[in-house]
């Protein structure tokens, strides 16, 4: 997610490019922006500024993946893109490898709970059938324990390794919810690694020397 500072260079550049006080060299002829369904009304604008230079648009996005509403990520961006920039064409992916079937369509259903979305063909790639669960705790502290004692249960009876489970946290302000999810896991003897971040490993003595000798 942009920093303050980074959303604030980009309203910068928009208004720079708005009013023609910058010039940009190559002059580009491609620019690619991915996870599109993600931009805001002010990156937006970047890009129809750049398209007015010349600029050939590709966009990649989903805009039932837009998550970041925190930051006025608007989807309406991704979903008027070929009537906003004419004569572009539509590559849809129609086979989803990442779920099987019954967590694809509880996804969907979600999905559809917002009326201005692109309806779209999705097809898993897999055959298996795909579980889902929905399970509801009275607090933090029990939710912890709880998800440790799943944990255990899925290496121990189902012989799924510990590397291979991930748990996914939406928010963790001052590691509210990773802390306690970390004493659990260790509690039943799994081993944990948390990341915040998926820059994290570059931050570290050997991230650092792997990123430097791409300079």
């Amino acid at each position: 997610m942009a920093t303050h500072c980074e959303m604030n260079l980009v309203y910068q550049l928009k208004t720079s490019l708005e009013e023609g006080d910058v010039e940009i060299e190559g002059p580009l002829a491609y620019v690619l922006v991915d996870e599109y369904q993600d931009l805001n009304p002010c990156d937006l604008a970047v890009v129809r500024e750049l398209a007015k230079l010349g600029c050939e648009i590709y966009a990649a996005g989903d805009d039932d993946q837009s998550i970041y509403g925190s930051r006025q990520a608007e989807p309406e961006g991704i979903r008027r893109f070929p009537s906003e920039f004419s004569g572009s064409r539509e590559l849809g992916l129609k086979t989803c490898k990442r779920c099987d079937k019954e967590i694809l369509d509880l996804a969907l259903y979600v999905a559809r709970q917002d009326p201005r979305r692109l309806e779209k063909p999705l097809i898993p790639e897999s055959d298996e059938k795909g579980e889902v669960r929905i399970v509801r705790f009275s607090d933090a502290g029990t939710e912890a324990l709880g998800i440790g004692q799943i944990c255990q249960w899925l290496v121990k009876r189902k012989k799924v390794k510990p590397h291979e489970i991930l748990i996914l946290l939406r928010t963790d302000r001052q590691k509210t919810f990773s802390t306690p999810l970390r004493a659990a896991l260790l509690s039943v003897g799994l081993p944990v690694n948390i990341a915040s971040s998926p820059m994290e490993p570059l931050e570290t003595d050997t991230g650092r020397a792997f990123s430097r000798s791409y300079d």
